[in-house]
């Protein structure tokens, strides 16, 4: 196993677990639902090395590399999907949609993938991995740049208009995208006698990590804890367990020539010793680092206990209210705090305000009031940045408006 094929390996898993846990707890938003493919297509066409390895004969590895090719003709319409899903920029382009008409290209390629007018043979051990083109290689190349390239596009054009945290995300998924981009550009240019110098799929696999970080820090997909043990088993489980295989590959010829074992005994043994010994690692570092990124959370936490304790003494309405908007501007540290009661008559009315330019006080809204729908419905916050971009899928805009013009 050479270095490209490792690295085939590690991109494909990698991105297979983090698919997995984005799917799994994710909340099922468009951002969430586009993710998953184009984590499953990018993942899987690095699995192109690895099937170029395989010791069978040229006619079938050839065809377990066409297989693998699949994933290659939906990857560019999975990053459409995606980059406009961030962008929260409509699909449509001169009337069509461009998400779907991609896909159906993407399947119009299928007949000549298994044939010599896409892929003719492959180069292997190099080192690295390379298709020999066809005649139909050209094409799909331009297909693949055309649905990145108007990606890029609407994500740079949004990334102009906005600020603060929605800046950020479009940042690092465009940085992201960028990386995949670069790696696809390196394995196309293998195909026409470019050298790859180093395995282009360990930029796939700093993609994924860039876009995990992104979730991470900037709320991308609100699935932070869920990234955060994928990321943390993925980077200390995984190359634990590995490492057996890796030496017993290394190892083999002295294996088998001097203690006449097989070379699979290492790799046996070596996993079922350091099996328990990366759970106790996974679990200290997962442990940790979810202090780390919980701090902040637990902190607000601890000073909503607070205030519940001090809740139980008041008895004046009035008094409580002024309590509470009090209690959460100096324990959790929100600058501006204003709250809306129910008065059983379908309106949510503003009874205190902690808010330093002052809302008017006759502010209210209707319990048919979009935002009030909204957060009736999913019981999630919305956050701020939202609110000043004055844009949302759900139907938001007018208290948006309301509330930002206010800010």
């Amino acid at each position: 196993m050479n270095v490209f094929v490792f690295s085939s390996l590690s991109a494909f898993v990698l991105s297979l677990v983090i698919a997995l846990f984005v799917y799994i707890k994710g909340t099922g938003s468009l951002e969430q639902r586009s993710f998953v493919p184009i984590v499953l297509f990018a993942g899987t066409w690095c699995l192109f090395p690895a099937a170029g390895s395989l010791p069978l004969p040229a006619e079938e590895r050839l065809f377990w590399v066409r297989v693998v090719y699949v994933t290659a003709l939906f990857t560019g319409p999975a990053f459409l999907a995606f980059g406009l899903s961030i962008a929260k920029e409509k699909k449509l382009l001169w009337g069509a949609d461009l998400v779907l008409l991609s896909y159906v290209i993407g399947i119009a390629f299928l007949p000549v993938l298994f044939s010599s007018l896409l892929i003719k043979d492959v180069r292997t051990f190099l080192p690295y991995f390379a298709v020999v083109p066809g005649l139909f290689y050209p094409i799909f190349i331009a297909f693949f740049s055309a649905t990145c390239g108007y990606s890029f596009w609407r994500l740079w054009s949004v990334f102009r208009l906005t600020k603060n945290i929605r800046r950020n995300q479009i940042k690092y998924v465009f940085i992201a995208y960028s990386l995949a981009f670069f790696s696809a550009v390196f394995h196309f240019g293998s195909a026409y006698g470019l050298k790859e110098l180093f395995p282009h799929d360990f930029l796939v696999i700093a993609c994924m990590a860039l876009m995990a970080y992104a979730i991470l820090k900037y709320r991308l997909m609100d699935i932070r804890v869920a990234a955060l043990r994928t990321i943390v088993f993925v980077l200390v489980y995984i190359p634990i367990l590995m490492t057996p295989f890796i030496a017993g590959v290394i190892f083999r010829g002295f294996l088998e020539d001097i203690f006449k074992l097989n070379w699979w005994m290492l790799p046996a043994i070596g996993s079922s010793i350091l099996a328990p010994l990366g759970l106790y690692v996974y679990f200290n570092i997962k442990n940790k680092a979810e202090a780390l990124l919980l701090k902040e959370q637990r902190r607000y936490q601890q000073a909503l206990i607070q205030i519940s304790e001090t809740m139980t003494l008041i008895k004046e309405l009035d008094k409580l209210l002024d309590l509470i908007v009090q209690k959460v501007k100096t324990l959790v540290g929100i600058k501006d705090v204003c709250l809306f009661v129910d008065d059983k008559t379908g309106q949510y009315t503003l009874k205190t305000s902690g808010y330093e330019n002052g809302f008017p006080k006759d502010l209210r809204f209707s319990s048919k009031d979009p935002i009030i729908q909204y957060l009736i419905e999913h019981r999630s916050p919305i956050i701020r940045e939202e609110i000043m971009t004055g844009k949302s899928a759900s139907g938001r805009e007018g208290s948006l408006e309301v509330i930002s013009s206010l800010m």
